[in-house]
């Protein structure tokens, strides 16, 4: 008799979990997101000025879309977007126009490896979230010593992450030489997709024009999946986090 009442629950289940799926998928709300945090530099790099000097920062887009292509085109400007969990009070957002939403950089916006950090959307449809879980900064090594033009190896094999972030700038004047984070909202999506974890991922010789000392900082990102996501479109959403973690390399001649 157990058995049988077993039975009639089973199908239950199942019409829940096809219920939730389908609330996913036709969700509304489109977010895509970027926490990063900024890992202390050593001392021979000097991040004043540049975009990484105020620590960690969290960026969402939100659009109201059903298919990819459109989620450029309909970006919701209306929203009240905050972030809370881990070691923070709740922070609110600035509304950035067009959709995009940022808090920080900022020095009390402490990045807490491994926590769970929720970012919330508040709009005329209800209430989205995203928890998102922040991974710990990549573990890799450089050659303090390079030639001019020549690319680097970069390898986070076996570590998880699904896409990286690099940014290079000479450290004499704090220009940008190469920079791959991503911009809007469909740079996000595209870049979201993945799942599977990266390997070795390559800076271009173009970085590393001159004579001089570079600042590399790299972050791993993980991104949210879809039981991470609440009244967010499961198939278009995500939220990608990581710490950057800064070296130096040079190409200075050594005499």
């Amino acid at each position: 008799m157990r058995q049988g009442w077993i039975a009639l629950l089973l199908p239950l289940v199942a019409c829940d979990k096809l219920a939730n799926t389908y609330e996913g998928v036709t969700a509304p709300i489109v977010g895509q997101g970027l926490i990063l945090g900024v890992e202390a530099p050593p001392s021979e790099i000097d991040l004043t000025g540049s975009d990484f000097a105020n620590g960690a920062s969290a960026t969402l887009f939100l659009a109201s879309a059903e298919e990819a292509q459109n989620i450029e085109d309909a970006p919701v400007t209306d929203a009240t977007v905050s972030l809370s969990g881990g070691n923070l009070a709740a922070l609110d957002a600035t509304n950035l126009g067009d959709g995009a939403y940022q808090i920080g950089p900022d020095p009390a916006l402490e990045y807490q490896d491994n926590a769970t950090w929720t970012l919330t959307a508040l709009t005329s449809n209800d209430t989205s979230t995203a928890d998102v879980t922040l991974p710990p900064a990549a573990t890799f090594t450089f050659d303090t010593q390079h030639a001019v033009n020549a690319p680097i190896t970069l390898d986070v094999t076996g570590q998880g992450f699904t896409d990286v972030l690099i940014v290079v700038m000479d450290n004499a004047t704090g220009a940008s030489t190469y920079d791959n984070r991503p911009t809007g909202i469909k740079e996000l999506y595209d870049r979201s997709r993945n799942n599977t974890p990266l390997t070795t991922v390559e800076i271009p010789g173009s970085a590393f024009a001159g004579e001089s000392v570079y600042a590399i900082g790299v972050a791993g990102l993980t991104h949210t999946t879809s039981a991470d996501l609440d009244f967010m479109n499961t198939l278009l959403s995500s939220v990608s986090a990581g710490k950057l973690r800064f070296t130096a390399v040079s190409t200075l001649q050594v005499p």
